[in-house]
């Protein structure tokens, strides 16, 4: 009896919480005009019973005032929990599906039939990202180059994979991910590590020959003279 009474309360709190929340303006519009009213009469007839009438409605405007910036307050928080959560949902479903993305992918090529372009376009940056994160960057450079869908990696991947391959040595790869990410929207700092690699690849190569500047005066030995 006392849980069928519980219950009918409960769905009816909640009714008449939905029909306030509906007509929560039109509530303060009204609260708010009968203390305008309540405190015009008491201004005009100035009896103690008029004020107290005025003071009662002001209390009842102020609590309600209190509880909807209570209730605004709880919502938010809840709204931000909620968020919260979800944001580590998804990315927990994220880094599961780069863990599948990468298995998928040592496994072809563990057998011999590594074909990064059999990919589906939707888990290049997955795959990518995995690899990256187990430290595979010439996997990773071969997964993004496959079909040459590169250029759909946002800028923070193609930032760690041009980086990732500069620190294994791999220059060339690494220049041809800086000139993409420059391209695709690259801000100063990718030019200068651009230009750094660039200038690396030349020093090694060879094909920078720095220039030795001659001596202006040629030196002539003279009999009993040291220097």
């Amino acid at each position: 009896m006392l849980t069928h009474v519980y219950k009918r309360a409960a769905a009816f709190a909640r009714r008449v919480k939905a029909a306030l929340g509906r007509r929560r303006r039109k509530v303060f519009a009204g609260l708010f005009l009968t203390m305008f009213a309540a405190l015009a009469v008491a201004a005009v007839l100035r009896s103690p019973e008029t004020i107290v009438v005025a003071l009662a409605v002001m209390a009842v405007v102020v609590a309600a005032a209190s509880l909807e910036a209570w209730a605004s307050r709880r919502a938010l928080r809840q709204a931000q929990s909620e968020s919260t959560t979800l944001q580590r949902k998804l990315a927990g479903l994220e880094s599961a599906q780069a863990l599948l993305a990468v298995m998928l992918y040592e496994q072809t090529y563990a057998s011999g039939n590594a074909q990064p372009e059999l990919l589906p376009d939707k888990l290049v940056g997955t795959t990518v990202r995995g690899l990256l994160a187990e430290g595979s960057a010439v996997d990773a450079y071969a997964v993004a180059t496959s079909k040459d869908r590169i250029r759909q990696l946002p800028l923070p991947t193609l930032r760690k994979l041009r980086n990732d391959l500069r620190r294994r040595g791999y220059l060339v790869k690494a220049a041809q991910v800086a000139a993409v990410a420059v391209r695709v929207g690259g801000n100063a700092g990718d030019k200068r590590e651009r230009t750094m690699i660039e200038g690396e690849i030349a020093v090694l190569s060879g094909a920078f020959v720095p220039s030795v500047r001659p001596e202006e005066r040629v030196f002539e030995p003279r009999a009993g003279r040291v220097l």
